[in-house]
């Protein structure tokens, strides 16, 4: 579950206004030679990747959903389920986890050093773990390659990095 709440500060004390949940369903699912566990916002999965739910794990899911909501109805107290929108940018970067991304890959070594880079793109550093379990430090979320090659992340003198594309089923270095 995620929760939202704004916390505002007066004179004598901080309150908790305009508190919010948001179910998440945990799903552990096998993606080649690594079993990621989802955590997943409930929204349409299938419009990115028609083969993420089999029909008895999307049964499983709704389920967890419905039930959730029923017992959140009659025992909650002060907060209202904030749903994912269709076109949030939730829903945009779980596009990209699910039918894939550009991004640059660099040394760990490089990464770990975010003096380095933009501080636009610094909370885009990430892990990631190739379908063959190695893994290899990336940044940027990137749409295409084009937009991955014409983008200058770091602000240090570096190596250029290696263009990838990641899926849960692909990690290729681009030529």
């Amino acid at each position: 579950m995620i929760l939202r709440a704004d916390l505002v500060k007066s004179s004598e004390a901080v309150n908790i206004e305009h508190v919010t949940h948001t179910f998440t369903w945990v799903y552990p699912r096998q993606e080649a030679a690594v079993k990621p566990f989802y955590i997943l916002p409930e929204f349409d999965y299938g419009i990115h990747r028609p083969d993420f739910f089999t029909p008895e794990v999307q049964s499983k899911s709704n389920l967890f959903y419905t039930d959730s909501r029923a017992l959140f109805q009659s025992h909650s107290k002060g907060s209202v389920e904030y749903k994912v929108d269709a076109d949030s940018t939730v829903v945009t970067h779980y596009k990209l986890l699910l039918s894939g991304y550009y991004a640059q890959e660099y040394s760990e070594g490089i990464l770990r050093n975010p003096i380095n880079f933009s501080k636009k793109f610094t909370p885009t550093i990430h892990k990631v773990v190739a379908p063959d379990g190695t893994y290899h430090w990336v940044i940027g979320y990137f749409l295409t390659e084009e937009e991955a090659r014409g983008t200058q992340v770091h602000d240090a003198v570096i190596p250029n990095p290696r263009m990838v594309f990641i899926s849960p089923t692909i990690y290729k270095v681009l030529p």
